[in-house]
């Protein structure tokens, strides 16, 4: 079987043209064995596109899964401030241990729905009884618990169990990664919204005169 074959159809990479019925391709699983040097082959991809190419990769081949999110999670640390995607690491890694119960929009092949997956994070800490740093609390999680269906105990458990680092790939959630990067974000955030304001400011000047 041939593994890129089998993944052209890639949703975030695919054409806007592209010819009407390729969703049953998009959503196809490759089962068995793939004969594949992963980090060769996804060498050719770069940035936002690299990561979430192996995410696809994780949700569409079980054979590639571990290898997949490993490599996600260790571009993503490394080169990104995607606080978003590293949570999305440990969700994908929960759903193959405890099933879709742990996150709907982590396996389905579909464009993550962002809220859920945080308010899912959010749950699996509160289980925890506080254990973890509050480095983990998403901000934002708590106007989207209303409005999305609250994690079962037993997929709040799975969660809190693959974070600590019980998982095939055996990672650890790193929640000090994760409270510096939300601060470096903020802090680059508040320079371009300055940047951004000054640039108003002297056009509206040049303007006048």
């Amino acid at each position: 079987m041939m593994f890129a074959d089998n993944f052209q159809n890639d949703p975030l990479l695919v054409d806007e043209g592209a010819p009407p019925g390729s969703s049953d391709t998009e959503s196809r699983t490759i089962e068995g064995e793939v004969q594949i040097d992963l980090s060769n082959y996804i060498s050719s991809y770069h940035g936002y596109v690299y990561y979430q190419r192996l995410f696809f990769i994780a949700q569409r081949c079980p054979a590639l899964r571990v290898a997949a999110i490993c490599l996600a999670h260790d571009y993503i640390k490394k080169s990104t401030l995607d606080i978003t995607a590293y949570n999305r690491v440990f969700l994908l890694l929960a759903e193959q241990q405890g099933g879709p119960a742990v996150s709907t929009s982590a396996g389905s092949g579909e464009s993550p729905d962002e809220p859920h997956e945080e308010s899912a994070m959010r749950g699996a800490v509160n289980s925890a009884g506080g254990q973890l740093p509050d480095a983990v609390l998403l901000p934002g999680a708590g106007e989207v618990m209303s409005s999305t269906p609250s994690l079962s105990e037993a997929a709040k458990t799975t969660l809190m169990s693959v974070m600590s680092g019980k998982n095939d790939a055996k990672l650890v959630y790193d929640a000090q990664w994760e409270e510096s990067t939300r601060r470096k974000g903020t802090i680059l955030l508040d320079q371009l919204d300055t940047e951004l304001k000054n640039y108003k400011a002297n056009s509206i000047k040049e303007s006048i005169r």
